[in-house]
């Protein structure tokens, strides 16, 4: 009998843990945000104005303001110069190369999956809810939105790969 109440009492703790785990995957949310944090905190670069993180393709890179060639080039993500600041409620577009590790996971990334954007004072969680593929010249999709999030990469020749992503609000 005392061993029945063990296993019972080990099957509440693990599936507990579980779902605590993996419904609305919070233990993972306080990871990434100490994994920010940290970031903000090794780094003494103050040209970077935030952090991104897209966990299902292992992609941590800084964000610069500016999308000219010395951002991009260098492999950092480039805040647009239209956009909103990254802490601040609007429509946020980040754009960046369609090379490994940084963009070219966004012709894989898939509905409900998440991106955390880091800036000094907190973070972020988005979620994915669209893809579309637009000219070049098509700046149609800077509507006012808020709390969205927008990722740029290149598609093919003379076209833009777009993510639509909207603020998760999570609580820990």
């Amino acid at each position: 009998m005392r061993n029945i109440k063990r296993i019972s009492v080990l099957f509440v703790v693990l599936f507990s843990c579980f779902r605590f785990s993996f419904d609305g995957l919070a233990f993972y949310d306080v990871v990434v945000q100490n994994r920010i944090i940290d970031s903000f905190n090794s780094f003494d670069d103050s040209d970077f104005i935030g952090y991104i993180e897209i966990p299902k393709f292992r992609v941590r890179r800084l964000v610069k303001s500016g999308t000219s060639s010395d951002v991009l080039d260098n492999l950092y993500v480039g805040l647009f110069e239209l956009s909103n600041d990254i802490n601040s409620s609007g429509l946020i577009v980040l754009a960046g190369h369609n090379v490994s590790n940084v963009f070219s996971c966004l012709h894989s990334i898939s509905d409900g999956d998440f991106v955390y954007i880091g800036y000094r004072g907190g973070v972020r969680r988005f979620i994915v809810y669209d893809r579309k593929v637009v000219s070049e010249f098509d700046f149609s999709y800077f509507s006012n939105r808020e709390n969205e999030l927008l990722l740029i990469t290149c598609d093919k020749k003379g076209y833009r790969l777009l993510v639509f992503l909207r603020e998760d609000l999570w609580v820990f």
